[in-house]
């Protein structure tokens, strides 16, 4: 046998190299780091999701919120207009006729998606010629998923001569 012959440095190269594994001894290990930064990579994907969706869903019942209560805001308006017209000088305590609240019927278009209660109740508190009005509007929006409702009450005088 030759003595100037070796496994771990080629001949007439004078720098000796460094011991390697062979193939054999790493088969897998890349393996293991692929399947790792897959698993971590996905769970970053569903963690995105989950906010992506939850922010939907705030940003969803924000403009529903909004919606009802602009709703619940023209149904008493339209009430008050209905309680004390324009070309009267008196309210129309037939609408509102006791201190139990009663529902009035408001009608109004273009409110797609919503919906508009009012109830009304009549008080006599001080004296008979002052009347108080007090109109409740709830207003509701959305489907069966997201459904928000925003309720304003609304206080009157009428002073009765």
């Amino acid at each position: 046998m030759c003595s100037d012959f070796s496994l771990n440095e080629p001949q007439g190269d004078s720098t000796p190299r460094v011991a390697r594994a062979w193939p054999r001894q790493q088969q897998g290990s890349v393996l293991l780091v692929v399947i790792f930064v897959m698993v971590v990579m996905s769970l970053f994907a569903v963690a995105l999701t989950r906010i992506g969706v939850s922010s939907q869903d705030t940003t969803t019942v924000e403009v529903l919120g909004a919606r009802a209560w602009l709703a619940a805001h023209s149904g008493n308006e339209v009430a008050m207009n209905l309680l004390f017209p324009v070309d009267s000088n008196a309210a129309n305590v037939s609408l509102c006729p006791s201190e139990t609240p009663t529902p009035m019927a408001v009608n109004i278009s273009g409110l797609s998606g919503c919906s508009v209660n009012v109830l009304c109740a009549q008080y006599n508190v001080d004296t008979p010629e002052v009347r108080y009005f007090q109109l409740t509007s709830t207003g509701a929006c959305g489907s069966s998923d997201h459904r928000v409702s925003r309720v304003q009450e609304l206080m009157a005088k009428e002073i009765v001569q």
